[in-house]
């Protein structure tokens, strides 16, 4: 979702001696006569040191209104204003105080919510031997610290069950509310609730949200609300007459609503549907049919007859029953970029691409009996693992899982759903007695 900056700037080294010509620039920038040695290079070093440590704006986040998204500035000077979108700090900067900014302005125009703010920055490049330590870049207003430890976007979330995110807000699903706020944070309470009728019965790591709505399922209905807030909770499927079980998995993509019973896996387009989905695969003996969806197609488990993981390009389903791309299937997938991720009941995590696997699916972790909720980017799979009380957040680094999964986050209060974005994992612990549930993020 966020394009990736790098800077020329990065690449710069306080030196003690001889000014360069792009010293000699950077003096001119800031108003300095240029001279090539004695007191004036010491003091264009210095300056150098204290423009990177006090640049402001370079990591502001979108804002949360998607329909405000502007594309980030391909060259680093442009990309060094406040609310850049999808600008992330470099990791020099990060250690030499580059990123500490203001955070993203407001969107303008409309109804839009606040930008994320900035990542903090280390502490500032060292100076010559006259000189001193730059000061560190603070977080910009609203941002998280620079760190590879874990967040909270929300410290005490009442009990949430379901988290997705676009990588500039994060919507999640509590016993009777939904609600949403920006990554970088939602202040010390919660938000007011998206919906004005409470909801009921939301299924646990069922939610998605597009540019304007969010889903959720009910044991018996599809439901959304918009992304602003909603008056009525609107229906926007039912369970079909003749489905099997109830609704237990959901996923938005590409202006489709994909949904699944015990037998069937279901779609309608989010112009609505009638309320009536269509059916586009599944077999009347299978006990789950676990799915997942990218931008190639729909890859989708079996659990009866023919029994294995099936691939379907858009358009292409139902495939040819007996001619799975891999056995056993998977019962929670995960898919990007043409490969599917599968966890099974003996805990293992595999991978295979759309073309097939003939030769088995490749292992990437095993011994993962208590996964709670599963996702995937072009760099690696992610879950959570919950005995009911505690959990934890785990990565494999793709192709292979080298050095095997990393621990993210331990002594987590019962991870039950995960969600990831191009610069960030979410997830949502639903606490447990006595113990309140939070919403947690981490900068990949």
């Amino acid at each position: 979702m966020n394009t990736k900056v790098s800077s020329s700037w990065a690449r710069y080294t306080p030196r003690t001696s001889t000014r360069r010509p792009w010293h000699r620039e950077a003096a001119r920038a800031l108003g300095e006569p240029v001279r090539k040695s004695g007191r004036f290079a010491l003091r264009g070093s210095l300056g150098m040191i204290v423009t990177f440590a006090t640049l402001t704006g370079g990591c502001g986040d979108v804002p949360s209104d998607q329909s405000e998204l502007v594309a980030a500035p391909q060259q680093a000077p442009a990309a060094l204003q406040a609310g850049s979108a999808g600008f992330k700090c470099h990791p020099f900067h990060k250690r030499s105080g580059g990123c500490g900014n203001s955070g993203g302005t407001s969107g303008a125009g409309g109804t839009t919510g606040g930008a994320s703010g900035g990542v903090a920055g280390g502490a500032g490049g060292s100076g010559n031997t006259a000189g001193m330590l730059g000061s560190a870049g603070g977080a910009g207003a609203g941002g998280q610290a620079a760190s590879d430890a874990p967040f909270a976007i929300l410290a005490a979330a009442d009990g949430p069950i379901a988290v997705a995110t676009d990588g500039a807000a994060v919507v999640w699903l509590e016993s009777t509310a939904v609600r949403t706020c920006p990554v970088s944070g939602c202040g010390a309470a919660a938000p007011a609730p998206l919906n004005a009728e409470p909801i009921s019965d939301p299924v646990v790591d069922a939610v998605g949200i597009d540019q304007t709505s969010v889903y959720w399922l009910s044991s018996t209905l599809v439901q959304r609300c918009g992304r602003t807030g909603c008056a009525a909770n609107e229906t926007f499927a039912t369970l079909p007459p003749n489905a099997i079980g109830a609704w237990s998995q959901l996923a938005v993509h590409g202006g489709i609503v994909y949904t699944e019973t015990r037998t069937s896996v279901y779609q309608c387009p989010v112009g609505g549907c009638n309320q009536t989905p269509t059916a586009i695969f599944g077999r009347p003996d299978d006990w789950g049919t676990p799915f997942a969806v990218d931008d190639t197609g729909i890859f989708i488990s079996i659990t009866g007859e023919g029994y294995g993981t099936y691939y379907c390009p858009f358009g292409g389903c139902p495939p040819t029953i007996g001619e799975p791309l891999s056995t056993p299937g998977g019962k929670r997938l995960a898919a990007v970029s043409g490969t599917v991720y599968m966890w099974d009941q003996q805990g293992n995590i595999t991978s295979c691409p759309s073309t097939g696997c003939p030769g088995g699916a490749t292992s990437l972790a095993a011994a993962q009996t208590t996964l709670t909720s599963l996702g995937a980017d072009a760099s690696g799979v992610y879950w959570t693992t919950s005995d009911g009380t505690t959990g934890s957040v785990y990565k494999c680094a793709l192709p292979a899982c080298a050095g095997g999964p990393t621990a993210l986050a331990t002594e987590q209060a019962n991870p039950v759903s995960l969600s990831v974005s191009d610069h960030l994992v979410v997830w949502a612990n639903a606490g447990g007695t006595g113990v309140p549930g939070s919403i947690m993020g981490l900068a990949k």
